[in-house]
Parts: structure tokens; sequence; C-alpha cells
């Protein structure tokens, strides 16, 4: 068996030559065109995804959808319909619209488990592959709409076709990854301009835009508060009486899987005896889940499971001791939030957006390198002061109280909506929120 420090240097090796691969997805998809790309994805189809024949009549293709559903009303265009957050910030969306009275429609390239979250809400969802490699298609369509918007920094296609002539918006759920649209599509910077206003979940994905003049509002994310709804106590019957330590994340390099797993193979053995890491989400990079694989070993401590259904993924987050958000890069982090609301010890790395709102060990871990040695440390404190994990679950409450109520988050998309905006895109102060000005960000930094 090879040394744990071996382990992780092959991590860390596969982490920084994981980029290259992206770029030889953008280089197909500029020099054989964006519909070679998506067909060799389409190739390996989701299986969480029905086909589309058996698809419900509340989907549509764009030359297809009834005038019923597409006059008025305010259009959101989400580059997918999985668990992931921003997908689910599309779902969130539009209850929240439908709440306020407005006539919903959601459209996405692809079908996931959202799909069906949003039909049982009445919203119409328009599934059409073609969806942003052939934006020009939905010129006459988004027409109809009051209001479009695109939720992710994916869907620039459409912004740089319709955002000249549309009343849309442009909400944006990505960090760094922004660097690589800007460098491989030129449209995507082109695009910016052409939003009424651009919206971002964190401070950090705000800092992603600045460098190129641009000035968002920051929209935070809002949560139901779970712990007023029914939860299902039969997974939490079932636990071992180890404390567990729970990841839910696709697998990806910049979730961190690889760091949760070195921290937990760096613990001591009375750690790894008496608690249990469990990891869930989908192998979304197949070459990174095999790393995570071959890193835990046999380490009888960490389990990996594939993705649950969002209705047993609460189940397991009541189930929960201490969840753990160890991304390098995330805009903010549902997960984190869930946590919050639940009041749950959280800890969680400063990649994550949300770390902005959360002062380390009062009510939240907070890893500021995000190294697999500093989670050690704060797996080993939480796990053997169980007073302080009581004290930082409740401090970790009142954040979610004060600043991430599902009501907070839709008094701000309302005002969001409604801001009078004029030649460049500048920030503005939304209900709840503050201005992302230089004295914040310090305040932000300091604490």
């Amino acid at each position: 068996m090879r040394s744990i420090g071996a382990r992780i240097a092959t991590s860390r090796a596969y982490y920084q030559g994981w980029l290259p691969l992206f770029r030889r997805a953008l280089d197909i998809g500029r020099t054989q065109g964006w519909s070679t790309l998506w067909h060799k994805f389409a190739d390996h189809p989701r299986t969480d995804a029905p086909a589309v024949a058996t698809l419900e009549t509340r989907l549509y293709s764009a030359e297809h959808a009834p005038a019923s559903i597409t006059s008025g009303g305010i259009l959101i265009v989400s580059h997918a319909l999985d668990n992931r957050g921003a997908p689910r910030m599309a779902y969130d969306m539009a209850r929240a619209l439908l709440g306020e009275g407005y006539r919903v429609v959601v459209a996405s390239p692809s079908d996931g488990a959202h799909r069906q979250r949003l039909t049982d809400l009445g919203v119409s969802v328009i599934v059409d592959p073609r969806l942003l490699t052939e934006p020009r298609r939905w010129l006459g369509l988004a027409a109809n709409f009051d209001r479009i918007i695109a939720n992710s920094a994916a869907c620039w296609p459409l912004v740089a076709e319709l955002g000249g002539s549309a009343n849309l918006y442009w909400y944006f759920h990505e960090t760094e990854i922004m660097q690589n649209f800007a460098r491989y599509f030129p449209r995507f910077l082109s695009a910016l301009p052409l939003a009424k206003a651009i919206w971002v979940g964190s401070p950090s994905a705000a800092e992603s835009l600045r460098i190129w003049g641009v000035e968002p509002i920051l929209l935070e994310y809002g949560d139901d508060d779970l712990l007023l709804s029914d939860g299902n106590t039969e997974i939490a019957q079932r636990v071992a009486r180890k404390v567990t330590i729970c990841q839910f994340a696709s697998y990806e390099p910049h979730k961190g899987q690889d760091l949760a797993v070195a921290a937990m193979l760096q613990a001591s053995l009375p750690g790894r005896l008496e608690a249990e890491l469990h990891l869930f989400g989908p192998a979304t990079d197949l070459q990174f889940h095999r790393l995570v694989e071959k890193l835990a070993g046999n380490e009888p401590s960490i389990m990996l499971h594939a993705e649950v259904p969002y209705s047993e993924y609460l189940q397991r987050i009541r189930a929960a001791d201490i969840v753990l958000v160890p991304s390098r890069s995330e805009c903010f982090s549902y997960v984190a939030l869930d946590a919050l609301a639940l009041g749950k010890p959280l800890i969680c790395s400063a990649g994550a957006g949300i770390s902005a709102y959360l002062r380390d060990r009062e009510n939240a871990l907070v890893t500021r390198s995000n190294s697999s040695a500093e989670i050690t440390q704060a797996m080993t404190a939480l796990l053997s002061t169980p007073s302080l994990r009581t004290r930082v679950g409740r401090a970790g409450r009142q954040v979610y109280e004060q600043m991430f109520t599902f009501a907070v988050f839709r008094d701000r998309l309302r005002d969001a909506l409604t801001l009078p905006v004029t030649g460049n895109i500048q920030t503005r102060a939304v209900r709840g929120n503050r201005t992302l000005d230089s004295q914040v960000l310090q305040e932000l930094r300091s604490t």
C-alpha cells in the first residue's frame, strides 16, 4: 500500500493537471464546432436523466413551445437541471417569483432532477439541446418574455445573442472558472455589458468579475428553514454511534474530496476509530473520482457513496454530526447553507464564498489555507470537544436566521429585478445586502 504522503502527492498532481483537459474540450469546440463538442458529451448520457421520448408534456423544444407559456412573465435559462447549485438556484428563483405573482418558464439544454421539482411547482420547462449552441433560434421566442434571467456564466452564448434586445439579467455562480471563459470565448467579455444587470452570489464571485471593470449586484442565496420541515429520522437511527462527518458534492477537483480524504487519513488512530467520513455525490469527473477512491484505499473510516436523491440528501445531512465543505473554489455553497439552517457544526474552506460571512471558531471552523493538515486540525477540534460542536452549530444557525432565510432571498430578488440601471453596470444596494465597496471587502477579509 502506498504511503499517505504518496497518495496526497498524487492528488495534488492531478488537481494541477486537470486544466489541460478543460482546455482541450474548449479547443474542440472552437476548431470543430460546438455541435461536435456537444455530441462528444452526448455519446455518454447521464444515467439520471430520462430519455427525451419519456419526458412529460410540459417539456418543449423552442420551435414547439405553445404561445400560452411564452407570453409575458419571466424566463429563467439554466445551463443544466441536475442537482448542482446553479440549477437549485433556478428552482429557488422560480418559486420565489411564483410567490410574487409572476408567471415563470425555465429553459435548459439538458434534463435533470430539478425538472420534476419545477413541474411540481407548476412551472413550464423547455428542454432544448440547442439552447446554448444555437441561441439565435431563441430570438423570436425570448421577445415574448418581460424579463430573462441567465443563470450562470455558461449561458454567455444566449446573453451575447439576446442581451442587446432583451430585458436580461445575468446571475453568476462561478469564481475562478470565469478566467477560462474569458480566455477561450472572446464573446464572453463582449456579452458582459449587454446584460441590464449582473448579479453574483458572493463577494468572491464579485472579485472575479472586477478585473473586467464590472461592478455587480450582490444577491446572496437563501434557504428554507429545514428545522421547521418534517425530518425523517430513519437514517439517523441507522447511523452507527460514531461521529459522522459528511461532504455532499459532485466529484470534481475544485470540490476538494481529495483534501477531505487526506485529512481523515492524517487524523490520529483514535480519531479515525471515533468518526466516519462519508462522501456523497455523482462522479462528474470519473478520473478524479478514481483518484479519490485510490487515496481512500481500504481505510474503514472513509466511505464513498453515489449521488442520492434530494429527499435522501436532506435525511443524510440531518443525520450528520459535522458537515464538511473543503472546496478549493465555489461561489457560495448550498450545502454549507443547509448546515447553518440545521444548526450543524460546519468546517468550511475560505474557497467557498459563504465563508465571507463566517468567523472561525465562532459560527464555523474556517480553513484559511484549506490544506489537508488544517482540515485535520478542524476535525480533531470538533471530535475532541462536543461542546464546541454545540456552540458552533448554534451560532451558525443565528447567521442563517439573520441573513439567509428564503424570505430574505425573495426580498433581495424582488429588489434586484426592479432596480433602475442606466449606463455602465454599477454596484447597487439591495435589501439586506451590503454594497461591495473596498471598505466592506476589507471588513469581510478581517473577520
